[in-house]
């Protein structure tokens, strides 16, 4: 759903929009994180603008997801991963809004 950041639920709805979109940026976050808070209406933001991309957030402490995080090596967060025709071609770990919209841009460059 472009223009907004869909809050993953199920191993099988991750799955179907890795499938489904070729550009996917995922959020692995934890409600009791600060900096993901500080984060997150940021990447709202970037959601509106960047349509073309699918953007989802992963609640790494929920219990039916948290293998997500295991999956993807997540070392901390936030941890920002960008994924092109189902593969990861970056990521960053933390709040650095340069970064993110660099590798956003070589994502839809790549």
């Amino acid at each position: 759903m472009a223009g907004s950041v869909i809050e993953i639920s199920t191993l099988d709805q991750f799955q179907e929009i890795l499938k489904k979109d070729k550009y996917v940026v995922v959020d692995f976050y934890a409600d009791w994180c600060g900096p993901c808070k500080q984060l997150s209406p940021k990447l709202v933001a970037l959601a509106e603008t960047e349509t073309q991309v699918t953007f989802v957030k992963v609640d790494v402490d929920k219990s039916n997801i948290s293998s997500l995080a295991t999956e993807y090596k997540v070392s901390g967060i936030p941890a920002i991963f960008f994924i092109k025709d189902g593969k990861v071609v970056s990521s960053v770990v933390g709040t650095n809004l340069p970064e993110i919209n660099n590798k956003l841009k070589a994502l839809l460059l790549s």
